[in-house]
């Protein structure tokens, strides 16, 4: 058990020291096999493959599936080895804890809570916050990334009311808006609602 456990955490280290040499450089996206890549390349084919459990953990955290998958398709195009480097990320939670706790540098732990992971892209410094404990890669296992992100956006609901706050706040960490009303990543907004008004138009 001892052996084991000291593999999974070397194994993690250097997992680690591969991903801060190639993060810096750009965005960064993991296939794992051709069934991942076959994955990646359709969101319907990833809907299905995470539907039932996606719901599972919607009613578990009182949360709205059909927002959850829509977060999805934007943000990842349902592909759970999505990974991006967020230099201007500044909102780290604890690193020398988390570093300490991984055996990882402390600078590895910082870079890999400047980065968002997996289906729902969720920052690891957020991830953090909502107390994931494993090393931050294990955000790219599909349902982990879901159960996280998911609930990322119950606590980000006790302080954002309406869809569209919401929307605003997963995406940028508050829901700000412009002097014409507009908020700071309208963009983004707009296009979660529209593939939720294509989920509506197909039930």
């Amino acid at each position: 058990m001892r052996l084991g456990k000291a593999c999974m955490r070397l194994t993690f280290a250097t997992l680690a020291w591969g991903v801060a040499a190639v993060a810096v450089a750009g965005d960064l996206a993991w296939m794992a096999s051709d069934k991942c890549r076959q994955r990646a390349r359709g969101g319907a084919v990833g809907m299905a493959s995470y539907g039932p459990s996606l719901d599972r953990v919607c009613d578990r955290f009182g949360c709205d599936p059909a927002l959850v998958a829509a977060i999805i398709t934007v943000e990842s195009q349902w592909n759970p080895y999505a990974v991006r480097y967020e230099s201007g990320y500044r909102w780290l939670h604890q690193p020398e804890r988390y570093a300490r706790q991984q055996g990882i540098a402390l600078e590895v732990e910082e870079l890999f809570q400047r980065m968002s992971w997996g289906l729902m892209q969720l920052m690891g410094g957020s991830a953090r916050e909502m107390g994931f404990n494993l090393p931050l890669p294990a955000l790219c296992d599909g349902m982990i990334g879901i159960e996280y992100g998911i609930r990322y956006l119950v606590a980000l609901k006790r302080n954002y009311k309406t869809r569209d706050d919401l929307i605003s706040a997963y995406n940028s960490g508050t829901a700000k808006k412009k002097p014409n009303g507009l908020y700071t990543n309208q963009v983004y907004v707009d296009k979660v609602n529209r593939v939720l008004r294509k989920h509506d138009s197909t039930r």
